[in-house]
């Protein structure tokens, strides 16, 4: 496990103003004062923080880009805490759940008894995100959110929402995902205070309950009559059971539904306690290395309670993957917990966003008017350019920055711009429904509506069409050189399906069938030479279709050349580019980006990209 803890600033201090709505401090000053000293925002106490912020990964590169990360990060990080990254061990796949106690087990070892005293946030932010393949790179804890005048990662954006918690809580650990935002007040008598597990519920209609946990309270006519009345923003309720992904008949069977209403209580994050953690960590040790998968919510939640059933062992139903000894697993975790406690926080002013397909990175970020309102999103946020409009101002149409950067205001329409630059904004048009993150963009650039583009380089008068992914990584060859990737995609394209041997003409890219993309992208005739000839997992993830660029821009050209050639019906012409494809026994698929990245690079390119907008002319939407 890699661990740090830098001399850096407090958080607030670098964003002042953040989620003050949320955070309901009364001032600016009172926010970023109670940031940097630490204290509880009224001068009269110390305040509580987490102790240890803890990312799982899934293995050890997707921790080694971890730590690169919070290196590249050491100036914005709060110096309160610790930072440890924790990949899962080696072998079969073993669930958010079997991660959860492979971070008890390494906390353990690393703090020994000084656990017991210590509060602990675990995000975690395995996987390889592969409905939104950008952030699969870096990993989903360090997807950008766009709050504040400087950009921020979903791990800060974790860190903030839920630092009102430590001072209310013993010590233990409060799990929670990378892709999940939570907006919330917490006014009233509550606390994380109580033996077992204490978990966050908010109020939904019936029908999201069935794809999501629903808790089964031990008054929920009371609960309801507080909900309706609001006299408070949190309420603690004990519950009897947690259903996972029930129908609407079993929640009413079960008493998860008060007479007279359609409202529920469904999951987000909870806390156990240090003394739960220490069984979880004991049951572990004695059956690790794990062979099945655990659900941290689905296994550990349906556990608890005092009419918690075992039933749910057998029933595979919403399983991922079913292995052979996974109900016997299932039991065994069952028999640990059962027994304990599951307490309940009611977040009756909350809501709750997932941000993690690219429909709805896409929605959220740039028409969802709720989220946008609530969380205080931003259409712009560091963002600038270089050079303003010729007709207002002399000397920059060589790209020349003047002495006065004078903030530009321009009226972005259903956009997300985070961290770009742009040569000449008022040259470019950015269509409705776009999110851009780390991009260079040159002059009279076009971008259609309803696409995703990320660390790209865009030379001049390109053209991107609508509903497109691209992504350009850095990554090393065989041989040893550095190259460029570019990940294209139709926003539409799904990663994870999957086609069977015989039918690999069938899959579909940018709307259409490999059997149809033949000619147009000059596809071998046997298909199945696109793909190693190990893999067994045939979809758009692992398709070698992306050759290797010396060039940043170049690479990402053939990208938008491949999406506007299914686009067009027109055949990309490749000979336009062999002289900046290197040297490569393949072309690359995600896949292979993923094990060839090549982070340093990407860090450095990023950094640099931010340090030139901090002086050009920045833009802000009007």
């Amino acid at each position: 496990p890699f661990h740090a803890s830098f001399g850096r600033r407090p958080f607030a201090a670098s964003y002042p103003g953040f989620c003050l709505r949320r955070l309901n401090y009364k001032s600016v000053e009172r926010f970023t004062a109670a940031k940097m000293s630490g204290t509880s925002g009224n001068g009269s106490s110390t305040r509580r923080n987490f102790d240890v912020i803890v990312l799982t990964a899934s293995d050890n590169v997707q921790r080694d880009a971890f730590e690169d990360q919070l290196f590249s990060m050491n100036h914005q990080l709060p110096s309160y805490c610790e930072y440890v990254v924790v990949a899962d061990p080696p072998g079969a796949k073993i669930g958010n759940g079997g991660s959860t106690m492979e971070v008890v087990h390494v906390l353990d070892e690393k703090y020994g008894d000084r656990l017991k005293d210590l509060r602990v946030l675990l995000i975690h932010a395995g996987g390889f995100s592969q409905r939104l393949p950008h952030v699969s790179v870096l990993g989903k804890a360090f997807g950008l959110v766009p709050i504040g005048d400087r950009v921020i990662t979903c791990m800060e954006f974790c860190m903030d929402v839920f630092s009102v918690f430590p001072e209310r809580m013993v010590p233990g650990i409060f799990l929670c995902c990378a892709d999940v935002l939570l907006d919330f007040k917490h006014s009233g008598d509550w606390a994380f205070d109580r033996p077992g597990f204490t978990a966050l519920a908010h109020p939904s209609p019936l029908e999201i309950g069935t794809t999501h946990g629903v808790f089964v309270l031990k008054d929920p006519e009371s609960a309801i009559q507080a909900f309706r009345e609001k006299s408070a923003d949190i309420r603690m309720e004990s519950c009897r059971c947690f259903l996972h992904k029930p129908s609407i008949e079993i929640m009413k069977n079960r008493g998860a539904v008060a007479k007279d209403s359609e409202t529920i209580f469904t999951d987000s994050t909870f806390f156990f306690d240090y003394a739960t953690a220490m069984r979880l960590c004991q049951f572990y040790r004695q059956n690790r290395p794990l062979l099945d998968e655990i659900d941290a919510y689905g296994d550990f939640l349906q556990a608890l309670g005092e009419e918690s059933s075992n039933a749910y062992c057998s029933n595979v139903a919403n399983v991922s993957k079913s292995t052979s000894g996974l109900v016997k697993m299932r039991q065994d975790v069952y028999d640990i917990l059962s027994g304990t406690d599951l307490h309940t926080l009611l977040m009756f002013q909350s809501a709750f966003y997932h941000i993690g397909t690219t429909k709805e990175y896409i929605h959220h970020f740039t028409s969802d008017p709720v989220l946008r309102r609530d969380l205080h999103l931003r259409s712009a946020v560091e963002v600038a350019t270089v050079a303003t409009s010729a007709a207002t101002t002399s000397g920059e149409g060589n790209g020349e920055v003047s002495a006065k950067k004078a903030p530009q205001c321009y009226p972005f329409a259903d956009q997300c711009l985070m961290a770009c630059l742009f040569e000449q904004f008022d040259s470019c048009r950015i269509s409705p429904r776009v999110v851009m993150e780390y991009c260079h963009v040159g002059r009279n650039v076009m971008i259609g509506e309803n696409s995703i583009i990320c660390r790209a380089d865009c030379a001049d008068n390109l053209s991107i069409p609508a509903n497109s992914f691209l992504h350009t990584v850095d990554v090393k060859t065989p041989a040893g050189q550095h190259g460029y990737v570019t990940f294209a995609l139709g926003i539409h394209d799904s990663t994870k399906a999957k086609a069977k041997e015989d039918q690999l003409h069938a899959l579909k890219y940018a709307g259409k069938t490999l059997n149809d993309l033949s000619g147009l992208l000059s596809l071998p005739a046997d298909v199945r030479s696109l793909w190693p000839a190990e893999e067994s997992n045939f979809s758009l993830w692992t398709i070698r279709l992306f050759p290797v660029f010396a060039s940043l821009s170049t690479s990402l050209s053939y990208g938008v050349a491949m999406l506007s050639s299914v686009a067009t019906n027109s055949p990309v012409n490749v000979e336009s580019f062999q002289s900046d494809i290197l040297e490569s026994p393949h072309n690359y698929g995600m896949a292979d980006i993923l094990k060839n990245k090549d982070t340093e690079p990407l860090l450095r390119w990023r950094k640099d990209l931010r340090a030139r907008v901090a002086t050009s002319h920045p833009l802000y939407s009007a």
